[in-house]
């Protein structure tokens, strides 16, 4: 099992991003987060870019990719 997670939310799924990232951590995995960082309004497809990305690079074997009603970022 990997040791690293990477995380990316849009503007809707930040604060549970925030609380699962601490979860992540508190249980021993390192976690690379790829945002967004604030609540202001943003396209998901720019941040599941980012996190594919981590997963393509080998930065990371998971990746958990939040948003308002999860169909966006399962796309």
């Amino acid at each position: 099992m990997s040791k690293i997670i990477t995380i990316a939310c849009d503007h809707a799924g930040y604060d549970l991003k925030n609380a699962l990232k601490k979860e992540i951590l508190n249980m021993g995995f390192e976690v690379i987060d790829c945002g967004t960082n604030s609540s202001e309004p943003v396209d998901y497809p720019d941040f599941a870019k980012l996190a594919v990305d981590n997963i393509l690079k080998k930065k990371s074997d998971i990746a958990v990719l939040i948003c308002g009603s999860g169909i966006g970022m399962s796309i």
